[in-house]
């Protein structure tokens, strides 16, 4: 009996032996073919199945740097928790991205696995396959995301606490932002950041708006048309964050100053969620000189006075360059006119020693040095004849 269990366990290890080296020589093919795999997905209803249990993903459970250690779908769902309902994912432009994404912070921390999907073609077949076997597909990029029933009972009340403190300033982003934004929420799954952006159920997420932009179709010129047309995007703030407790506490304030303040901040808020969240921000030169005054406030510098003094500064600057350049010009013109005749000089006395002179004038006598050459060519006197007057 011992020996029988021996060998089946020496069976079973020979299996397993079998089926890794089977796994690793597929994920070379998937590699290579993954992505047409996910395109035959989108492309071919009939076998959707057969090619859905053919891909393979990196998740927050498998070892990225292990290039042999991917995950399926049935792989993720022997993997799910007690409870858990859906099968999570997120979508972005690289694995790094993805990975470092604020919105996985929660569920990493409750032990949720996420699905990393970050080729382009992504965004198209998880809309058509919404679910497998019975599992819902839940994007982490929608505002419709959500942890299990129990999860959210418990964090419906914690809002529910929070939200009394944060309404004052949740009414003025969206009165700030206006058209820009659906709605302004509170949300369950931030940590480590104040605001972040996602997109309505229906709408784009962050990468589908970034692969419209790409298309090469599209029209640079129509970009205004694309922003107007893009969903309206969801605001999620984060109650527990300390600038938003501080920017709660300056919204109910009625001074001109304290306004301005939670106005300007608010705004970059907004820029800073949106780029962290994988979206284009459209107004970059009015984003990047409220930065420079955020920093500047930092600093503890007068930002407009100083900018001013600067850029008189920058002007005097100019000029004095401007002065040391025509300077360096006239100086090279003068060099190089002295050179050239310099060179002259040199030239013609050169050519005086090599060619001798005729008389006093000091001329080359060029009718007795052509009769010389003509004689050398012809033949009619002997070869030292000629090379002597040649030489004369």
């Amino acid at each position: 009996k011992d020996e029988e269990k021996d060998e089946e366990k020496d069976e079973e290890k020979d299996e397993e032996k079998d089926e890794k080296k089977d796994e690793t020589r597929y994920i070379k093919f998937w590699k290579q073919y993954g992505v047409s795999v996910k395109l035959g997905c989108v492309e071919d209803r009939v076998n959707q199945k057969r090619l859905i249990n053919l891909m393979r993903f990196k998740t927050s459970e498998t070892d990225v740097k292990d290039e042999n250690d991917w995950a399926s779908l049935d792989d993720y769902v022997s993997r799910m928790k007690e409870g858990q309902e859906y099968i999570y994912f997120l979508t972005g432009t690289s694995l790094e991205s993805v990975m470092s994404s604020p919105f996985l912070e929660r569920l990493k921390d409750k032990g949720y696995e996420v699905l990393y999907l970050y080729d382009s073609i992504d965004e198209y077949w998880t809309q058509q396959y919404t679910d497998h076997e019975g599992i819902k597909l839940m994007s982490l990029s929608k505002d419709s995301f959500a942890f299990n029933v129990e999860d959210e009972k418990i964090a419906k009340k914690q809002m529910e606490a929070a939200r009394i403190g944060i309404k004052p300033l949740s009414e003025r982003i969206k009165s700030l932002l206006g058209n820009k934004v659906e709605r302004v929420k509170l949300s369950n799954r931030l940590r480590s950041v104040p605001m972040m952006i996602s997109a309505e159920r229906t709408g784009f997420t962050a990468n589908m708006e970034l692969i419209a932009r790409a298309q090469s179709f599209t029209d640079p010129n129509n970009m205004a048309e694309i922003k107007n047309s893009s969903p309206k995007k969801v605001v999620e703030l984060n109650p527990y964050h300390p600038l938003v407790k501080r920017l709660s506490e300056l919204s109910t304030e009625e001074s001109e100053e304290s306004r301005m303040q939670v106005e300007a901040m608010i705004r970059t808020m907004y820029d800073t969620a949106l780029v962290a969240s994988g979206f284009h921000v459209y107004d970059q030169a009015d984003y990047a000189e409220r930065m420079a005054r955020l920093i500047s406030k930092s600093l503890e510098i007068d930002y407009e006075s100083l900018r001013e003094e600067l850029a008189e500064k920058s002007k005097e600057d100019l000029k004095l360059a401007a002065e040391d350049v025509r300077k360096e010009e006239e100086a090279a013109k003068e060099r190089d006119a002295e050179d050239a005749r310099k060179r002259k000089e040199e030239e013609e006395k050169m050519a005086k020693e090599s060619a001798g002179t005729d008389g006093q004038d000091g001329e080359v006598d060029l009718e007795k040095l052509q009769e010389a050459m003509n004689i050398a060519r012809q033949g009619e006197d002997d070869g030292d004849e000629a090379e002597a007057k040649i030489e004369l």
